[in-house]
């Protein structure tokens, strides 16, 4: 069931929706599909590596004036490196990307 079909949808989810279909921006059931796992993996990558930086401009932001906000672009700004990690990985078993691109995600000691 995507956020589309569902009735319970949040104000933040609808003002989300909104916005990506004023931006006439597709919907992912309308191009995914089409992709092969490689390509679908990577499109998600560089959609998070995007969304890192949105959402690290947003708490800095939030970081100037201490509110209650802060945590939660703290968990959301995790989640996406997490996500970008974990397509990374991804990328990787599939041998879309190279080893190194995997390494590259490891802060080295001293470096």
């Amino acid at each position: 069931m995507t956020a589309r079909e569902d009735d319970t949808t949040t104000p933040a989810l609808e003002l989300a929706l909104a916005e990506l279909a004023d931006s006439m921006t597709p919907h992912p059931s309308e191009f995914m599909a089409d992709y092969s796992p490689g390509a679908a993996l990577l499109f998600l990558r560089q959609v998070a590596e995007q969304m890192l930086g949105i959402l690290a401009g947003a708490a800095a932001s939030v970081m100037a004036e201490p509110d209650e906000e802060q945590p939660v672009l703290s968990e959301a700004l995790n989640g996406v490196a997490a996500c970008l990690a974990g397509s990374t990985h991804a990328l990787v078993a599939l041998g879309v990307l190279p080893v190194e691109a995997e390494d590259a995600l490891v802060a080295k000691p001293g470096a």
